[in-house]
């Protein structure tokens, strides 16, 4: 959605679909139809294996205007989307239902993970941006300017409501936590209204509508050595690697409590019935300790989580 808005999450892959059906060796396809694009900065992606009430075209042109018209909301990159202009100003009033709705999950998430989710970040990202823009080997940031910079971050300088959002004491809100989940949802819900019942949707974030008849949708996890098998839910991948700012491994995957990039994960794979809930435990659990899991994700019914620490040992939750 911006170019603050890095392309961390195409370390899951596609490795197949359907029982035992493999694309290998020339071997049949378990879809009908294959849509790729690209959208919000990223590589998207439409598998169908079953049709709709219209053609699959059709379904792809109505997703990228929905796609559209919600990058006028969520966009950072857009001088007149609704967050660059509350980031510019401070308050804009009326807000839109979807920034509501995602804002309203924020904060569900913030709860859950005891403040570990903070859309409010967003300082930290200007900040470690300018820091290591003339060297890319400069110690990690430190001083008066680097406290200034966590002071503005906290989930308290927002307020909202249905009449307006706020941000004080200079807070500056991100949604790349999110907006691309919320984005994958209505996609299927797109889909779901045009009579579409087994598609791999992935815009940003992976979720299965249904599956291929008789098997399912298998998708790797970052390292190709485990796999998910999904005929329905989604899933999200946060790792540090999606973006480094500098060669000593700093990267944009803050602890909102130290400004610090979290260090726990290599890379954590959230796996959620929504893509909107999936991309936020991703977030949340990326800068989480193993024994804080088991409470955050009992906050999301069915919600688990794959994570590889630093010598790509991957572990399981829930």
């Amino acid at each position: 959605m911006t170019e603050a808005m890095p392309n961390r999450r195409r370390v899951l892959t596609l490795f197949a679909i359907g029982a035992g059906l493999a694309c290998l060796g020339g071997a049949p396809l378990a879809w009908e139809h294959e849509w790729r694009g690209e959208a919000m900065g990223a590589q998207v992606r439409l598998l169908f294996a079953g049709g709709g009430s219209v053609a699959p075209e059709q379904a792809v042109a109505e997703i990228m205007a929905e796609i559209e018209r919600l990058e006028q909301i969520f966009s950072l990159s857009r001088a007149d989307s609704e967050i660059a202009r509350l980031n510019a100003e401070g308050i804009i009033s009326a807000p839109s239902l979807d920034f509501l709705t995602v804002l309203n999950l924020c904060e569900r998430a913030y709860r859950a993970s005891d403040g570990l989710f903070d859309p409010t970040v967003q300082p930290l990202w200007d900040f470690y941006i300018r820091w290591y823009r003339s060297d890319l080997d400069r110690a990690p940031p430190n001083g008066p300017d680097f406290e200034a910079a966590r002071r503005r971050v906290g989930f308290g300088k927002l307020a909202f409501d249905s009449e307006r959002i706020a941000l004080r004491d200079g807070a500056r809100l991100t949604l790349n936590g999110v907006a691309q989940g919320y984005v994958t949802d209505r996609g299927v819900e797109i889909l779901k209204r045009l009579g579409f019942e087994r598609v791999l949707v992935d815009l940003g974030e992976m979720r299965a509508l249904g599956a291929p008849e008789k098997g399912y949708w298998t998708v790797d996890l970052p390292g190709k050595r485990n796999a998910v098998q999904l005929s329905g839910g989604a899933l999200a991948t946060s790792a540090g690697s999606g973006m480094i700012f500098a060669h000593n491994g700093d990267h944009h995957l803050f602890d909102p409590r130290t400004g610090r990039p979290a260090r726990e994960w290599s890379w954590l794979t959230a796996q959620a019935r929504s893509a909107v809930v999936a991309d936020a435990l991703s977030t949340a659990l990326f800068v989480a300790p193993a024994e804080q899991f088991t409470a955050i994700l009992s906050a999301f019914p069915g919600a688990s989580a794959w994570a590889a620490d630093a010598g790509q040992t991957v572990r399981r939750f829930g």
